[in-house]
């Protein structure tokens, strides 16, 4: 049976599935400012088949159906996403049978608002969960804070300090190997002199203001 997944997300997904033709499902990002005029996505999912092999070298078709396929499509992204609930997730929902925009408008207004409300409460635990890494011994590093992170925070508190990236160029100490600034004159792990030139000269400024 022919099914449809309503997304809300303001980010790619891909869907994988091994094994089943097609392999995969791609849930395009929805724009930011589409998302909060109220704009969702529609991906309409058909019945899928695949292939399962047997002992004795042969394979046996089968067939999955595109309600199953598209209610893995939402659980399986749901289950596995950083700091969701119950009550908190992102706004995937799967639903059977194949509905456009304008009648999922129509017909189902309540779970469109469900579902923003459920991601808008997830999205608030990523920005609650930034905030605390922010203000931890690594907050101003890169990669503290995720772009998933960041584009919670433009949907629902775009005041946040952190909410621009942070780009360093890395490289590897050469002593311990551990990554750090291009722009570092010593490692903050090992403290060994990376740039002795730059080191020296800075030295010798330091000197001359004594």
């Amino acid at each position: 049976m022919k099914s449809t997944v309503i997304s809300l997300l303001p980010y790619q997904y891909k869907a994988d599935f091994p094994g089943v033709i097609p392999p995969y499902f791609l849930i395009p990002a929805l724009d930011i400012e589409d998302l909060k005029r109220g704009d969702f996505n529609v991906i309409h999912v058909d019945d899928c088949i695949g292939w399962i092999p047997t002992i004795d070298g042969r394979s046996i078709k089968q067939y999955y159906p595109g309600e199953g396929i598209a209610g893995s499509i939402a659980a399986d992204h749901i289950a596995s996403s950083y700091a969701s609930s119950p009550d908190a997730f992102p706004g995937l929902k799967s639903l059977p049978g194949v509905h456009t925009k304008e009648d999922i408008k129509k017909n189902f207004p309540e779970e469109l608002k469900g579902l923003d409300n459920t991601q808008r409460a997830w999205f608030a635990i990523l920005v609650r969960l930034a905030d605390q890494e922010w203000r931890g011994p690594n907050g101003r590093s890169p990669g503290v804070i995720s772009d998933l992170q960041r584009i919670a925070a433009k949907i629902i508190t775009p005041n946040k300090e952190w909410i621009n990236d942070i780009r360093v160029d890395l490289a590897p100490c050469p002593a311990c190997t551990m990554s750090i600034p291009n722009a570092a004159l010593i490692c903050p792990h090992c403290k060994t002199i990376v740039n002795q030139e730059a080191y020296n000269k800075q030295f010798k400024q330091a000197e001359m203001v004594k």
